[in-house]
């Protein structure tokens, strides 16, 4: 476990490749305060990363998505719900090469 700095709050070691993840965000309260946490859940329904974030716009979507590919591989296929930032945060990142056009995005 590790700690996600300011809220003291342990968060799941990564797991490497996992092929496939479900990216989605959630607003909860958290030692007092309301954050956006974004979380990537495995097949199987599993959190495997997570980053808390006071906003929820392009720049926390790529904040995790930066911080999911520093502490794992790269996965093949992201599946996000259909908030427009997380599709416009892939999207940009794949432009400025920052994320390998081999992910495919793809929307539940």
């Amino acid at each position: 476990m590790r700690s996600t700095g300011a809220f003291g709050v342990a968060q799941p070691q990564s797991q490497g490749n996992l092929g496939h993840l479900r990216m989605d965000e959630t607003y909860k309260k958290v030692h007092g305060f309301w954050v956006y946490q974004y979380h990537a859940v495995d097949k199987a329904g599993q959190t495997v990363d997570f980053v808390l974030s006071r906003n929820r716009d392009v720049n926390a979507a790529k904040s995790f998505l930066r911080s999911r590919m520093k502490n794992a591989c790269v996965t093949a296929k992201i599946t996000l719900d259909a908030y427009a930032a997380s599709h416009r945060a892939v999207r940009e990142m794949q432009e400025d090469g920052e994320l390998p056009r081999r992910v495919r995005p793809t929307w539940s």
